[in-house]
């Protein structure tokens, strides 16, 4: 009975951290933030990333904590504007 559950709890618990492998690598970020006078905050991200299949891009969350947002624009590494 142990060994059922034992098997159980590892296929239930470990087998997600298996699959759970992105189809992208990042093989680089970073961050440029600079402060104005005026007290906004300007952010500037760059993020280089090597993908293992066909996709669209990435997807970046930001947390706000209630703060306004303005993304003011998204490109490619040839500056082409993205959505």
């Amino acid at each position: 009975m142990k060994k059922i559950v034992l098997a159980l709890f590892a296929f239930l618990f470990l087998s997600p951290l298996v699959h759970a492998q992105e189809a992208f690598v990042i093989n680089d970020f970073n961050t440029d933030i600079t402060i104005n006078q005026n007290a906004k905050i300007t952010v500037v991200e760059t993020i280089a990333t090597t993908f293992s299949e066909d996709r669209h891009g990435i997807y970046r969350d930001i947390r706000s904590d209630g703060l306004k947002i303005n993304v003011l624009s998204v490109t490619d590494k040839k500056g082409y504007p993205r959505n």
